[in-house]
């Protein structure tokens, strides 16, 4: 998938975002293998407040740093192994 249909994907997705962690997280893990990320960033609230677990599932899921400002705004502290 080339980066402009990646980011009509993400886009697209996040406007109707409600139960769709699954999706989201197989997504995520497939452009990670394939395009050899180096971290990945939730950069909006509302998908982890309608999807419950994401940032534990993504986490999961990917062998790299992810970083979700929620979670550090919900009590979780930064470091260095977050970013």
């Amino acid at each position: 998938m080339s980066p402009s249909n990646r980011w009509a994907f993400i886009r697209l997705n996040s406007l109707s975002i409600a139960g769709k962690r699954a999706v989201h997280v197989q997504k995520t893990s497939e452009f990670v293998d394939a395009e050899g990320w180096e971290g990945v960033a939730i950069m909006g609230a509302p998908m982890e407040v309608q999807n419950p677990g994401f940032g534990v599932e993504i986490r999961t899921a990917v062998s790299i740093p992810v970083d979700d400002r929620v979670g550090i705004g919900c009590g979780r502290s930064a470091s260095a192994g977050d970013a």
